[in-house]
């Protein structure tokens, strides 16, 4: 096989099959290199495609995860390229709450503590419209900005997979109870029934200590970073995008990023 055609190959087992493997299995932690021993951590780890990987081990590992993990040689059904446009995911609009840690609980570490909750809105393109906007601007600001909407981060992992209601969420969060009190609270807002039969919890046995310590950069000395920070976060802003735009739209604005927004909160 020549070398392009090997490159081409790597490449697209990391851009497109690793985010795969990483969904399937988005109910688990991260291992960063460690030696895994059983588990579906061992089995994510054997799936995933490292740039070093020669061009048998990236065909093996594709194999693996296709035809023995995920099964994906059961039976499918093949629909014409428009109508799968307008059923996917892709390009329904997009809505996104960003919230802001507490600083006193970042403890120098900026930005560790924000959180983004992402979403699709299963509008029709006919509904994506100034006055459906307008709503939607001043629903989120009863319900996130009024007050803003604080929940806590933490080392717990709450996962909420449903793509047929445009949910994928992922969450760091104190505990599973506070997991799901969000994510509820988001359905409410998507105008989605909550299914509890979607949602995953894990937990890590490692720690992520408060000091981490500090290591060598470039020949200077400075402060690790913390991983899986615990503190409040509160509700920032809301953005909505979609396809059709060259620029997404902020719907609420609760703190000092933007200037123009469709509805702001006192701040």
């Amino acid at each position: 096989m020549s070398s392009t055609n090997t490159a081409i190959i790597r490449r697209f087992a990391l851009l497109e099959h690793n985010p795969r493997v990483k969904r399937y299995f988005s109910n688990i932690d991260d291992f960063e290199g460690e030696l895994l021993e059983n588990g579906r951590a061992l089995a994510r780890q054997a799936c995933l495609v490292d740039p070093l990987d020669t061009i048998d081990i990236v065909q093996f590992k594709m194999w693996l995860f296709n035809d023995y993990i995920a099964k994906s040689d059961s039976s499918f059904y093949a629909i014409p390229v428009a109508r799968f446009h307008s059923e996917s995911n892709e390009f329904k609009p997009q809505l996104l709450l960003y919230f802001q840690g507490n600083k006193e609980d970042e403890d120098g570490d900026t930005g560790i503590l924000s959180a983004e909750i992402s979403f699709r809105l299963f509008w029709e393109e006919s509904q994506v419209t100034e006055l459906r906007l307008k709503s939607l601007a001043t629903e989120i600001k009863a319900r996130f900005a009024t007050p803003r909407y604080q929940w806590r981060k933490g080392t717990e992992i709450v996962t909420y997979y449903k793509p047929s209601d445009g949910f994928e969420l992922r969450l760091y969060v104190a505990n599973k109870a506070e997991g799901i009190r969000v994510i509820k609270d988001i359905c409410r807002l998507a105008d989605r029934p909550y299914d509890d039969n979607c949602i995953n919890h894990s937990t890590s046995n490692r720690s992520f200590p408060v000091n981490p310590g500090t290591e060598m950069v470039l020949g200077k000395q400075q402060k690790k970073r913390r991983r899986r920070a615990i503190g409040e976060v509160k509700f920032e802003y809301a953005q909505f995008s979609w396809y059709k735009l060259t620029k997404p739209i902020i719907l609420v604005n609760a703190g000092y990023r933007f200037r123009r927004a469709v509805e702001y909160a006192d701040f």
